[in-house]
């Protein structure tokens, strides 16, 4: 039992340990202050070494994004990309005036490198000319409308793609019933992204696959209900 109490005490030290240094250099990166909500998995496979840990901007507990260390000190997070993405959910919420709904966005690379960038007003426009995401794609969870259709998102979806039309952009949307929408809220705020998988456990009402490109919108849905 001692040896299980001291074991957990010297985790407890180290996680701390790990969480100050990550903390104070993504404050020297970006220059406000951050705390580490949790830390994940520890890989040392093939002597990696590499910590997993999830963080949030002290001046918005909602905004969670990932960092990675090496065991060589480097430090990689995706903390630009997650703004751009909640700059995205943000507008598409303010878009859609009074429906009840919970988006998150996500961007797809081949093999761009935003890591080093720093510059925390930079627009979507000048982050997918800089760094070339091959896609976009926003999940949206809706509560029971019966008023929701596929091209309810068309507006939207056209006037973010306006700013980006070389780039094709995607939305996938979930409606479920309020009790399960009420359940959906109460999930943890640390998850920076979701999708389908994340909706085993509640029963999907309805269900829409959308697109824009170059050539326009399209709905892709099987079994459409318009």
């Amino acid at each position: 039992m001692v040896a299980t109490l001291l074991a957990l005490c010297g985790c407890s030290s180290l996680n701390e340990t790990t969480s100050n240094k990550i903390e104070s250099s993504l404050e020297d990166k970006y220059g406000i202050k951050f705390e580490v909500s949790s830390i994940g998995g520890r890989s040392r496979r093939g002597g990696s070494g590499t910590v997993q840990t999830y963080v949030y901007p002290q001046n918005d507990e909602t905004l969670h994004f990932n960092a990675i260390t090496t065991k060589e000190g480097e430090l990689k997070d995706d903390y630009i990309g997650r703004i751009i993405s909640e700059n995205i959910n943000e507008e598409i919420k303010g878009e859609m005036d009074g429906v009840e709904l919970q988006t998150s966005t996500n961007m797809f690379y081949l093999s761009a490198n935003d890591k080093e960038e720093t510059n925390l007003d930079i627009t979507l426009a000048e982050y997918v000319e800089k760094y070339s995401p091959r896609y976009i794609t926003t999940s949206v969870i809706v509560k029971e409308n019966s008023t929701i259709t596929s091209t309810s998102f068309q507006l939207i979806m056209e006037k973010i793609h306006s700013e980006i039309p070389e780039i094709v952009y995607y939305m996938n949307v979930f409606l479920i019933s309020d009790k399960d929408y009420e359940s959906f809220l109460e999930k943890p705020s640390s998850l920076s992204f979701f999708d389908k998988s994340n909706l085993k456990d509640y029963k999907i009402l309805n269900e829409y696959r959308l697109y824009i490109d170059k050539d326009g919108f399209k709905d892709y849905t099987s079994n459409k209900n318009k």
